[in-house]
């Protein structure tokens, strides 16, 4: 979902999806890849899905909410967003239950994340996976929130060069 090839501005603009069941199985491409504007994503449940939003294209990532989302035994990062500046992303009321592998979100060059009511579970036998790595964050704000491991190695969160306001959570 890239406008006029890979390298072009912002796919999707004013988009909302919902009441979704998604399950392109652990081999497929994911859920959404390319620009976003303005959008917003709730109730829906993905299983066995690699990465579910992968922000690209030079228009990146622009208001949007994601809420009332189940993500069962995925791989990968739900949010992805490493190769443009994103801003004001909000994550509300999502379950994550058997994340596979990497960070659950991963972002880089990323302004105004909001991320509430988020219960994180980890279960990946012999590999590492975390909640978030994020790198040149700013207006960072992840809140109300329980990380917890059932197998495998928990890294949690991973600030790099980055400002957030971390609180009301627990990391068991």
């Amino acid at each position: 979902a890239v406008e006029a090839g890979t390298t072009s501005e912002q796919a999707m603009f004013s988009g909302h999806f919902y009441d979704l069941w998604v399950d392109p199985g652990s081999l497929g491409a994911g859920f959404f890849t390319g620009g976003l504007h303005n959008s917003l994503f709730h109730h829906i449940q993905f299983e066995s899905c690699n990465k579910r939003f992968q922000i690209t294209g030079s228009g990146g990532g622009d208001n949007v909410a994601i809420s009332d989302i189940d993500d069962y035994i995925s791989f990968y990062a739900f949010v992805e967003s490493l190769t443009v500046a994103s801003n004001t992303f909000a994550l509300s009321n999502i379950n994550v239950t058997g994340h596979q592998n990497d960070y659950w979100l991963k972002l880089k060059d990323f302004t105004g994340l909001k991320v509430s009511n988020v219960n994180y579970n980890m279960n990946a036998v012999g590999q590492t996976a975390g909640f978030a790595e994020i790198e040149n964050g700013l207006d960072i704000d992840i809140g109300n929130f329980g990380i917890t491991r059932t197998a495998g190695t928990l890294t949690g969160i991973r600030l790099i060069t980055t400002k957030a306001k971390i609180h009301d959570g627990r990391v068991q």
